[in-house]
């Protein structure tokens, strides 16, 4: 992506932070849904931005998306944040391209970006660890 379209894209993000803005405080008193931020987010079309082009996705790079994060953040956080947790459950196999993998795996990826461009399908990951489950306390490094 050169430096023409990351300005168009940063646009479309600015435009897209407005309404979460207003809202902001709606949604952290309970007044509101918070499903509002990732519907705007979809409409704006962010979803796929990790995805190679071959699947309908924009394939940015590691910078254009911190941007694009960094932006959206100024209007909404959470809506952010999980947008971010949805580039880190799709990056791994974002990062796969069009590269050769075994036939699974290439069925599973793309059925996975499928649902993202087609279905508008914002993904998460859950992770845990030993003997702690999903909980933060006594997570440590091995």
């Amino acid at each position: 992506m050169d430096a023409a379209d990351t300005t168009v894209l940063l646009d479309r993000v600015r435009g897209t932070v407005d309404e979460p803005r207003r809202g902001v405080a709606e949604v952290d008193s309970g007044r509101a849904a918070p499903h509002r931020g990732n519907r705007l987010v979809r409409r704006a079309g962010l979803l796929g931005l990790l995805m190679p082009r071959e699947f309908g996705g924009a394939e940015v790079s590691f910078l254009d998306r911190t941007k694009v994060l960094e932006t959206l953040a100024t209007g909404d956080g959470a809506t952010a944040l999980g947008l971010a947790t949805h580039y880190t459950a799709i990056g791994s196999l974002c990062e796969t391209g069009v590269s050769e993998l075994p036939a699974a795996a290439v069925r599973f990826r793309t059925w996975l970006f499928r649902e993202v461009v087609e279905h508008g399908r914002m993904l998460t990951s859950a992770t845990t660890q030993t003997g702690t489950g999903t909980g933060l306390r006594d997570i440590h490094a091995t």
